[in-house]
């Protein structure tokens, strides 16, 4: 004859025990919660490191030795799209301070201030390179985009576009600051430095339309007509605006 261990009770062969004191005992257990140890604490997430080390800096880089591979790019590159967009405004307002004459002297040391005032050219300037930066860059990347997917066997999503043909102004606005440091010394150097760049960029961004939106040979004047036609068109309408 056997006896329960718990509570004492007889135990009867082949007839199962409930033990009513190894139950109230396991109810009555102070429940403990699991704190975090201190290491655990001070450790940042998963989700926050690779927040943290989303911004690559080597994709700069390669955006300025191969400007193409940037066909490449998808949403999860929209953060170097939107740094290039901006970037080039930036740089675009900077290089209209920097070769426009008088802004020029005055930077380095001649004393126009009798002769003109200086707020109202600033506001000028503010007002033709930001704010039209900002139209224009919006302008030449939505042109390529909305007739890219027109004319394109390929539609892609509006993210998609940013990533793409916002990182490509990544060089422009590296361009457009050389152009900006050289207009301080010579005007018409920094304006043959603008110039290249623009055409540098209106070059490869049609490259990367044609690739990205897979434009038949037949329809590839089409996109340049109706993207460049637009912009220029549009572009001289707000520089009469803001002027």
């Amino acid at each position: 004859m056997s006896f329960c261990p718990n509570c004492g009770a007889k135990l009867q062969e082949g007839q199962p025990h409930a033990c009513s004191e190894a139950a109230a005992a396991v109810s009555t257990a102070p429940y403990e919660p699991r704190t975090a140890s201190p290491s655990e604490k001070g450790m940042p997430s998963e989700a926050h490191k690779s927040t943290a080390n989303n911004l690559d800096t080597d994709v700069f880089i390669k955006i300025f030795s191969n400007p193409m591979q940037a066909s490449q790019y998808g949403q999860d590159k929209l953060l170097y799209g939107i740094i290039g967009l901006c970037a080039t405004v930036i740089a675009y307002t900077i290089l209209g301070w920097a070769t426009n004459r008088i802004s020029s002297m005055e930077f380095l040391g001649m004393d126009f201030g009798r002769l003109i005032n200086k707020a109202s050219i600033f506001l000028l300037i503010f007002k033709s390179y930001f704010i039209g930066g900002i139209l224009k860059v919006a302008l030449f990347v939505g042109a390529f985009g909305l007739f890219g997917n027109m004319l394109g066997k390929r539609k892609i999503s509006f993210a998609e576009i940013v990533a793409k043909f916002g990182s490509v102004q990544i060089l422009t606005a590296g361009g457009f600051l050389v152009a900006a440091i050289l207009g301080l010394l010579s005007y018409d150097l920094g304006y043959m430095i603008r110039n290249l760049t623009m055409g540098l960029t209106l070059v490869i961004t049609s490259l990367i339309a044609f690739d990205v939106f897979e434009v038949e040979m037949k329809d590839r004047y089409k996109l340049l007509v109706f993207a460049i036609g637009t912009y220029v068109i549009v572009s001289q309408i707000l520089s009469m605006l803001l002027s």
